[in-house]
């Protein structure tokens, strides 16, 4: 009876402490189990905050190369817009080397025009009028056109009326003077029982040299003095001069134009005053060619000037 007591509260005990064993075991299981989970948690988290780090790192990392290129494009930019810079300066210059050698030109040939003497130029072989001629004719009347003999032929000064040469009609009515000045004189022809006749005659030129004396008395004048003395060296002198001194006037606003051309200012003024200096002629038309040549060029550079620019 004893022992089957005994017995009961061993099984007993071993249930309670088999139950216990167990209830232990599922706290701990549990308690595993819910920190796999937690751990499980914290590394999901510690993965996304990673990937969240790394997409951050990405993101700055595009806007880093964003930003590298935007300033590369802008340098690209900027070294185009100075060597389109360069260019057109380059054309510049060189527009005003243009104008500035047309320019020197047009004042060397305006310097040469003021020192040199016209006259020196006339006096030469090439320019060089004979100073005096041979000059003949023949006399004879007018009603039958026979020549006259013995008819006294003289060459009188125009102002004085003083006599420089004078011959006699031979038996044809043909008179000759050797060597008289080809300035105008009076030529006057006379005999008894004919009119005497007067004409104004330039023994250097060609004209009519037969006189008609006519039956009676008195004095025919045929003709009438020169007005027209011709282009004098002091004319030439003068005329020289003048030129000469616009010509170097307009050389001088070349190199002005020139000038305002390399400093870039003014682009219209620029080319007002390279037309200008076109008037400076230059070894006649070489120096104007190089001038208009630079105005032209200057046209494809005018963005280089600060008047334009804006």
């Amino acid at each position: 009876m004893m022992a089957d007591d005994r017995e009961k509260r061993l099984a007993a005990l071993r249930s309670r402490v088999a139950s216990k064993l167990s209830q232990e075991e599922s706290e701990v299981e549990a308690t595993l189990i819910e920190k796999s989970g937690k751990k499980r948690k914290e590394s999901s988290i510690i993965e996304q905050a990673r990937f969240v780090q790394e997409s951050a790192d990405m993101l700055i990392d595009s806007e880093t190369v964003k930003e590298a290129v935007t300033i590369a494009t802008k340098k690209v930019e900027e070294a185009q817009d100075m060597i389109a810079t360069s260019d057109l300066k380059r054309l510049r210059s060189l527009a005003s080397l243009l104008i500035l050698t047309g320019s020197i030109l047009g004042i060397i040939s305006g310097a040469l025009l003021m020192t040199g003497n016209p006259a020196d130029l006339l006096n030469t072989s090439l320019f060089e009028e004979s100073s005096a001629v041979d000059y003949a004719g023949d006399v004879w009347e007018a009603d039958t056109g026979d020549s006259i003999e013995g008819a006294l032929v003289e060459l009188l000064d125009p102002e004085t009326m003083t006599e420089i040469r004078s011959t006699i009609t031979d038996e044809n009515g043909f008179y000759r003077f050797n060597q008289v000045s080809t300035e105008e004189s009076i030529l006057r022809v006379s005999k008894d029982g004919y009119q005497t006749v007067e004409r104004y005659v330039n023994p250097g030129e060609a004209g009519e040299r037969v006189i008609t004396l006519a039956l009676g008395e008195g004095t025919v004048i045929e003709g009438e003095k020169s007005t027209d003395e011709g282009w004098s060296v002091e004319n030439a002198v003068f005329l020289s001069s003048a030129i000469g001194i616009f010509t170097v006037f307009f050389g001088l606003i070349g190199v002005q134009a020139s000038i305002e051309a390399s400093r870039g200012k003014k682009y219209r003024r620029t080319q007002y005053l390279a037309g200008l200096a076109l008037f400076s002629r230059g070894l006649i038309i070489f120096g104007p060619a190089l001038i208009l040549l630079g105005m032209i060029i200057l046209i494809f550079s005018k963005k280089q000037f600060e008047d334009l620019v804006a």
